[in-house]
């Protein structure tokens, strides 16, 4: 009876630190929060669930991002706002994270964004 219980505790263990590493993936990655454009002051704010929310002068757009590669960030805005930025092919950008800097390439273009929170 005793084993039981040792195995249980043991098997118990090792699904709650798997959760944690799967769950933390997201939780810890270094995008999340808040970021300003240092140029026109837009506000990028992207969530640990995948959401993305750009405040733009009076707008404010939301959608969902992801993750597609090492330095590739997908972006997908809906409504208006969305068709508009992927009619102007504002999908897919190279990013790059260094501290509380947040680079954004498209194009050639390049953005720069200041974490806030």
């Amino acid at each position: 009876m005793k084993k039981l219980g040792v195995k249980f505790t043991a098997f118990a263990m090792v699904c709650l630190l798997l959760t944690n590493i799967f769950a933390g993936c997201s939780y810890f990655s270094p995008i999340v929060g808040k970021w300003q454009d240092a140029k026109s002051l837009d506000i990028l704010e992207f969530t640990r669930d995948g959401k993305v929310i750009l405040e733009a002068n009076a707008f404010i757009i939301t959608g969902e991002y992801e993750i597609i590669g090492d330095d590739v960030i997908k972006l997908s805005y809906e409504g208006l706002g969305g068709d508009i930025l992927g009619a102007l092919g504002a999908d897919n950008y190279r990013y790059s994270i260094s501290g509380d800097t947040l680079t954004l390439e498209r194009g050639g273009t390049k953005s720069t964004y200041y974490k806030i929170e």
